[in-house]
């Protein structure tokens, strides 16, 4: 089986097979550079992947209101009788 001198033993036998002498040096270098690409990639998924799962942090917070709003505004809709756009503002905190 033949092997790439500068690579970690991936398996060229297959990927050689059928291609002329003359032209096999620049086909191995095409592989090569593929796979050292596809490395690259796979690691810097593994960084984006790990910073991720590191950043992640678990938020505890609490919010507090006020019972009634502090300002209310109701407008009267004419389709049906009873209907009305009702706005409120209130005031909310996190302690």
């Amino acid at each position: 089986m033949m092997r790439c001198p500068s690579d970690s033993g991936f398996p060229l036998q297959s990927l050689l097979t059928g291609v002329r002498k003359a032209g096999s040096f620049q086909f191995v270098e095409k592989i090569k550079e593929k796979i050292v690409m596809r490395k690259l990639m796979l690691v810097v998924c593994s960084l984006v992947l790990c910073v991720n799962v590191s950043m992640a942090q678990k938020i505890a917070s609490q919010w507090k209101c006020d019972a009634k709003a502090a300002d209310e505004h109701s407008i009267a809709v004419p389709d049906k009788d009873g209907h009305a756009y009702h706005i409120s503002q209130g005031k909310a905190w996190a302690p």
